[in-house]
């Protein structure tokens, strides 16, 4: 019979070290020792998302799209101006819908740039081209002409001579069609031809520009823009 006035849950307490576990007989068993619990290792963070968003443009469309989303989700809170650059670059890949998210990382970057991590002079600039041209032709699409311009400028800048700055005057004559017409278009292209040190390559393509505007004023084009499906 038991003695419900004591607490038999007091009366019996196992004591001993942890050392000493294996000499513990319980049942004719002897206890083996626990094994020691592995440490925890914190690892680096060795993932470069700009490296990683610059692979994927080579992958199929929707495992691109797929890992652009799964960046965006770890990187877009981050505060580190690389990777704040390459939400921008993955919010581009996903298209339209994401274009003014796209904008808006880009902005961010360049309100704090930093040097992009590579060795070269022509790494850097060429890295800083695709930016300025990415953005600039987001802007376009926006019907955000000025700033577009402005970005086709920065453009014009970083090379200096050769035939991309041809395509960027191009460019921004093709954009002076929208926002203004074909008679701006043309005053641009005639007010800058004589500036360029053109060679031949860039010459043909200059021309070829200048005469496909040419024959949209004489037929009477007006830029009309497409509704914008995505606001």
């Amino acid at each position: 019979m038991i003695d419900k006035s004591e607490d038999n849950s007091k009366s019996f307490k196992l004591e001993f070290k942890p050392e000493d576990r294996i000499h513990q007989k319980v049942d004719d068993t002897y206890l083996s020792p626990l094994p020691p619990a592995p440490k925890r290792i914190d690892k680096p963070r060795n993932v470069d998302p700009l490296k990683l968003v610059f692979e994927y443009e080579g992958l199929p469309a929707e495992q691109k799209k797929a890992s652009c989303r799964e960046l965006i989700d770890k990187y877009k809170e981050s505060s580190s101006s690389l990777d704040i650059f390459a939400v921008a670059k993955a919010y581009d890949c996903l298209g339209a819908t994401y274009r003014n998210q796209a904008i808006s990382y880009y902005e961010r970057f360049f309100a704090n740039p930093v040097q992009i991590p590579y060795a070269s002079y022509e790494q850097q600039n060429a890295t800083l081209w695709i930016i300025h041209s990415n953005l600039a032709k987001l802007y376009e699409r926006e019907y955000l002409w000025d700033k577009a311009i402005e970005q086709l400028q920065i453009l014009i800048g970083l090379e200096q001579y050769g035939i991309m700055v041809v395509t960027d005057h191009c460019r921004i004559a093709d954009i002076l069609v929208k926002k203004c017409g074909t008679q701006k278009a043309l005053d641009y292209l005639k007010a800058i031809e004589n500036t360029l040190n053109m060679s031949e390559e860039a010459k043909d393509e200059f021309e070829d520009f200048y005469k496909e505007i040419e024959e949209k004023h004489n037929r009477g084009y007006v830029y009309r823009p497409r509704p914008q499906k995505h606001k």
